[in-house]
């Protein structure tokens, strides 16, 4: 029989440019976390320099199973119905077809504790990686229904 379809991991990623405060781009990293979780989640800095020399910190956060099920639970929560509709009508776009979903969150929303997907580069990066669902977009439709990201 066949193993449910379920999350694996989560992995969120942001830049901290030198004009931005490093603490309160981690603040809105943590913010698409749920509160009772963020305690539990090591975010990682790595310093990297520009074009130009000027430093930008990466922000890096991995969740597993429980963690990464519980983070999609909270976006699930978060997530308006028009950008759950704009996921499911353009999910070519957001997905792989290798199990992984790709949401670019913006920053200063997320910051405000507000989770809203955006085309910018002021992006929170999260990548949602699934069990394998097959090449259908049916069924991760279906799956991304099941788990609350798209209506």
């Amino acid at each position: 029989m066949a193993e449910k379809a379920k999350v694996i991991h989560a992995y969120l990623e942001s830049f901290a440019h030198a004009t931005e405060d490093i603490a309160k781009v981690k603040e809105a990293l943590l913010n698409l976390i749920p509160q009772p979780l963020r305690d539990k989640v090591q975010v990682l800095e790595e310093v990297v320099y520009g074009h130009h020399g000027n430093p930008i910190t990466i922000l890096r956060a991995m969740l597993t199973e429980n963690l990464a099920q519980e983070l999609v639970k909270h976006l699930s929560e978060k997530l308006d119905d028009l950008d759950k509709a704009i996921i499911k009508n353009q999910i070519d776009r957001f997905s792989n077809g290798a199990g992984n979903l790709y949401l670019k969150i913006s920053k200063q929303q997320a910051y405000l504790g507000k989770v809203t997907l955006t085309e910018g580069d002021d992006i929170i990066k999260l990548r949602i990686t699934m069990t394998r669902l097959g090449k259908s977009k049916s069924a991760l439709i279906d799956f991304l229904k099941s788990i609350g990201l798209v209506k």
